[in-house]
């Protein structure tokens, strides 16, 4: 289990010498260079030996929550630590997948303006896990949030990189309200974070530092992340005439698969502090148009 993780703190690495050579190179500073990375198949969790399935827990309420944001930061600083959860189960998705909260419209509005197919209703132990493979899960495993989670369909034809995202998150707002938008990708560097209010796209930002790029940036950075120290700049601010020091601290400003978790405890909640065992009530899996399931599910 921990070999596991250290495995992708080593993928991490290696994605952020990727990133290096696109900042170089815009720099000028480095003329040509030839990477290729391939990740390896692996599944995002694994019960360690000898467990068996975990214990029931009582529902999360809006103290536990609260205490969730305080104790994500030892989450994200070691993820490890977390793996086999207080409950004798696992924790949720959240790392290398993307997903969306709501507050105000509960699984079936969601599934609904999501367009989604095929629905069937699954445990969220089993949804969550299928939804890292194939489709879109939906469910509200705490009275305040209703998730849908999807590493793959969830934002089918389009994403954050994408033109269109914007206007598709301000089309999805229209019809479940506010709502917030998170990706990680550890791998390629792929982090993201959005926020509709009252109908306006307040907050977004994407970095992919494989390709050393920020393709969408609007908004002013909430208090979160300035406490963290990212999404304050893009390539506006870059400099021909930088140094190492300059590239050093524009680098360090760039955001880490934890630091996106750490904002989505701040603006919602976190879904790996969410224990299997703790929710009760099954949710939606789904396809959008245009995606047909592989069975067996």
């Amino acid at each position: 289990m921990v070999i596991g993780w250290l495995l992708g703190d080593v993928r991490e690495l290696i994605g952020r010498v990727f990133r290096t050579e696109e900042y170089l190179r815009a720099a000028g500073r480095l003329q040509s260079a030839t990477f290729s990375w391939r990740e390896p198949p692996t599944s995002h969790r694994q019960a360690p030996a000898g467990t068996g399935r975990h214990r029931q827990a009582p529902a999360l309420s809006s103290r536990c929550l609260s205490r969730s944001a305080r104790d994500v930061s030892a989450v994200c600083d070691d993820p490890a630590r977390f793996r086999e959860t207080r409950a004798g189960g696992f924790m949720s998705f959240g790392f290398k997948t993307s997903w969306l909260a709501v507050r105000d419209a509960g699984p079936e509005e969601l599934a609904d303006a999501l367009d989604l197919r095929h629905r069937q209703r699954i445990d969220w132990e089993t949804g969550t896990e299928l939804a890292y493979r194939q489709g879109v899960f939906v469910a509200r495993p705490v009275p305040e949030w209703t998730l849908a989670h999807g590493r793959f369909h969830l934002t089918h034809g389009t994403d954050a990189a994408h033109p269109d995202f914007p206007s598709w998150l301000r089309a999805l707002a229209a019809r479940v309200g506010d709502l917030q938008y998170f990706h990680t990708e550890r791998v390629t560097d792929y982090h993201a974070w959005a926020k509709v209010e009252s109908g306006e796209l307040t907050r977004a930002y994407c970095y992919i530092g494989m390709s050393g790029e920020i393709p969408l940036r609007q908004g002013e950075p909430t208090a979160i992340e300035r406490e963290l120290g990212v999404g304050l700049v893009g390539w506006e601010e870059v400099r021909q005439d930088w140094g190492e020091a300059e590239w050093d601290a524009w680098h360090d400003a760039m955001p880490t698969e934890r630091q996106v978790m750490r904002i989505a405890a701040d603006w919602s909640v976190c879904p790996p502090m969410i224990e299997d065992g703790s929710v009760t009530g099954p949710g939606i899996l789904g396809f959008p148009p245009g995606v047909e399931p592989v069975r067996p599910f």
